[in-house]
């Protein structure tokens, strides 16, 4: 989510130090995922793994980062921009995911960039920082799942659950009746928030609920996404999900 922020600087500053400043943020955090990387193929090793799902999504920005910080990727982090473009190889990726060079992120479409307007300048790429912050809006909704999630995890407050809660009615309610927040396809909601489901156990555990009472369409959503392939083999067993959760937050404890 690091790299979300990082790269709205870049997006919406008009004064060079600080268009600079973001652009330098942002290079920084792709670096450190470019290292992780590593010689692997994937970040999950021969495989799609998680970090590759949740992070795959930013590919159809680094056009737009790239316009509007006048940089070339490619150039700072030719490993990581190479794993991208091997992930576009696979068909359940390139169906789901926009045309770099055609995502608007003025999109009047809530969460989704639009596909189909692109555009050649800086100008055209800021031209509508209001529309921006929808896509904004939706990933920080995603992010204050990931921490109070954590939250719900490691404590027994009910302030937590209700937070949670709150956060995936939501994103239940901009869902409606649709089959994924893409519409009849998956789209960069689907693939930024599916990762969580194999969370959904855990945070039912810890917090004395059950998800399909609380957000019944959330849950369908997820099943939905399963039925793909594509998404099935790469996420873990919610029962693995909740053993490591287990595992990290006795660490946590004992530091």
């Amino acid at each position: 989510m690091q790299i979300f922020d990082a790269s709205r600087k870049v997006w919406t500053s008009k004064i060079a130090k600080d268009l600079e400043a973001g652009k330098k943020e942002l290079i920084d955090y792709l670096k450190v995922l470019e290292g992780e990387l590593g010689d692997k193929p994937y970040f999950g090793g021969e495989t799609f793994g998680y970090v590759d799902v949740s992070l795959v999504p930013f590919y159809s920005w680094f056009y737009a980062w790239e316009t509007c910080g006048k940089f070339n990727i490619e150039a700072e982090c030719p490993v990581l921009v190479a794993w991208a473009k091997r992930c576009m190889e696979k068909e359940s990726v390139a169906r789901s995911l926009p045309d770099p060079h055609k995502v608007d992120p003025n999109s009047k479409d809530v969460g989704e960039p639009k596909v189909g307007t692109s555009f050649d300048s800086e100008d055209e790429a800021r031209n509508s920082p209001a529309s921006y912050a929808t896509v904004q809006d939706f990933v920080a909704v995603i992010r204050e799942v990931y921490s109070v999630g954590m939250q719900l995890c490691s404590s027994t407050g009910g302030a937590a659950k209700k937070e949670l809660l709150d956060s995936f009615k939501l994103l239940e309610g901009e869902l409606g009746q649709k089959p994924y927040f893409g519409g009849e396809t998956l789209g960069f909601v689907d693939v930024a928030l599916i990762p969580f489901y194999p969370w959904f156990s855990a945070f039912e555990h810890c917090g004395n609920f059950l998800m399909v009472e609380e957000c019944p369409r959330l849950v369908a959503w997820a099943h939905k996404c399963l039925e793909k392939e594509s998404v099935s083999k790469t996420l873990p067993d919610l029962n693995k999900a909740f053993d490591f959760l287990v595992v990290y937050l006795k660490k946590q404890k004992a530091n």
